[in-house]
């Protein structure tokens, strides 16, 4: 296991953190996701977010001056889909207090 000083240093930077976000990803027999979750660090509760336009799976997602912005990924293809899945350069954005993600072109 890890270390008991190693997990309180961890434990300590994370606080400092306003919060984690997870978003996008993939379940077998349903497809790419567009949820969008926040864990309060100091809580340690998750609370759901806007939903994403496009649902996605192996993307980037990052903050650039407190606005969440998510891009590219594999995206669900159309009917059955056999052979690689369809990936997307789409970049989408939620600016702090905004309600939604906005597409950006």
């Amino acid at each position: 296991g890890v270390c008991r000083a190693a997990r309180a240093g961890a434990k300590e930077f994370l606080g400092t953190l306003p919060r984690l976000v997870v978003c996008g990803g993939h379940s077998w027999g349903v497809g790419q996701s567009s949820e969008v979750w926040g864990l309060d660090l100091v809580t340690m509760r998750w609370e759901a977010m806007p939903a994403l336009v496009c649902a996605r799976s192996n993307h980037a997602c990052c903050t650039v001056r407190g606005v969440l912005v998510v891009m590219g990924g594999m995206v669900s293809g159309s009917g059955i889909h056999r052979g690689p899945t369809p990936t997307t350069s789409r970049v989408e954005m939620l600016s702090q207090g905004a309600g939604a993600f906005v597409e950006l072109p």
